[in-house]
């Protein structure tokens, strides 16, 4: 919600976590509970991406896992909803 907050202040989406951190729109960058690091966030023409690792902790781009299947590969994409 903070990047949606960002696009509609600033016009344009954030280019990083950092950015909503350095703005106030975050405390801090959140944290990929698989990874130890933060999320992973990519802004794109007409959005952003923003995920985990997921469990086979490699990053796969934003390619969705299927949610509960083991490590199935992929990534627990968490925006856009899908």
């Amino acid at each position: 919600m903070a990047a949606i907050r960002y696009e509609m202040e600033h016009g344009e989406y954030p280019d990083s976590l950092a950015t909503l951190v350095e703005a106030g729109f975050l405390r801090h960058a959140p944290q990929d509970a698989y990874s130890d690091e933060p999320l992973v966030y990519r802004r794109g023409a007409g959005g952003f991406l923003l995920y985990s690792r997921g469990l086979d902790f490699d990053d796969d781009e934003g390619t969705p896992s299927q949610w509960g299947q083991g490590e199935q590969g992929g990534d627990q994409v968490f925006w856009p909803v899908r």
